[in-house]
């Protein structure tokens, strides 16, 4: 008889968690969706609209009130999952595996988000990433090896090794770890199809921020798939602030004028860096949605 499994369940809303399962191939549940875990970082806690836990665990419960708290939920996701898998000893009881559920909640998206503060969502650059959520030199070693071993059980080891390296990429970051991720998608330069590496590398760049090098890979992932599927998402994010809110909504997901908005987005404590994060969210989580399901083995 297999161990009752760790249940986290977590609320989104509708349109999005559709557009998410979708990308992911995610499995339905009775609620909801079952998650992969290489696909986990798609719902950082943080940005839920409710975190909670069904049946007796050792995960921590409880909404994340912002990214840090909510990479920490994350982390013992991970870690319990590596547990999990680790070498069991004789005699001694099966650990049992963590499940993430994603369900769809009927309301204005991410309305919150316009008066939320902007800590909730990734930071737009690197330098204020590190000021908001600071990594000391020996927690940066630590994460990035809980990444790899995590992934190393969450993708399968047959899989495309282009696909897992840019994944890897996007976890190391989208969690922080810039300068890691650099050395992850440099290395699959031009790489995969589609290049999520790429993708990763544009990313990057932008949040140095080095508007010029962005602009360089950007061109390189014009005809990225998801690109278009953006495009579509847009009314989510600009759903998400009042008609009459001083920020000026992006009439197009157009590489070019998002960079040239990004120093606006990045301005503190104004609708537009809580704007330009809701994009930049978007953004990232469809992509390690759709990588995620480019790791799969049919």
């Amino acid at each position: 008889m297999l161990p009752p499994t760790h249940r986290m369940v977590l609320k989104f809303p509708q349109r999005w968690i559709e557009v998410l399962a979708r990308l992911g191939n995610w499995e339905k549940s009775s609620h909801g969706y079952l998650l992969p875990p290489a696909a986990w970082l798609a719902v950082h806690p943080a940005t839920a609209l409710d975190c909670s836990a069904i049946s007796t665990a050792e995960i921590p419960t409880g909404s994340s009130a912002n990214w840090s708290q909510g990479t920490v939920l994350l982390q013992s996701w991970m870690a319990a999952l590596i547990k999990a898998n680790s070498h069991q000893t004789p005699g001694q009881p099966e650990m049992t595996q963590p499940m993430v559920e994603v369900q769809g909640v009927e309301c204005d998206d991410w309305a919150l988000s316009a008066i939320c503060p902007a800590e909730y969502w990734p930071a737009l650059t690197h330098e204020m990433q590190q000021k908001e959520h600071p990594l000391r030199a020996q927690d940066r070693s630590a994460l990035r090896q809980s990444i790899r071993d995590f992934l190393r059980i969450a993708v399968p080891p047959e899989s495309p090794q282009v696909q897992r390296v840019a994944l890897c990429a996007g976890w190391l970051e989208v969690l922080g770890l810039s300068e890691e991720s650099h050395q992850e998608s440099q290395s699959i330069e031009g790489l995969g199809k589609p290049p999520h590496g790429d993708y990763w590398h544009a990313i990057h760049h932008r949040r140095e921020p080095d508007p010029g090098n962005a602009s360089y890979w950007f061109r390189r992932i014009s005809k990225h798939p998801l690109l278009q599927e953006l495009e579509r998402l847009l009314s989510v994010a600009n759903s998400a602030f009042p008609r009459k809110s001083s920020h000026t909504p992006a009439g197009s997901w157009n590489q070019a004028t998002l960079l040239h908005r990004w120093e606006e987005f990045a301005v503190d404590d104004l609708p537009e860096q809580r704007y330009g994060r809701l994009l930049q969210w978007l953004e990232m989580s469809v992509l390690i949605a759709a990588n995620a399901t480019s790791t799969q083995v049919p």
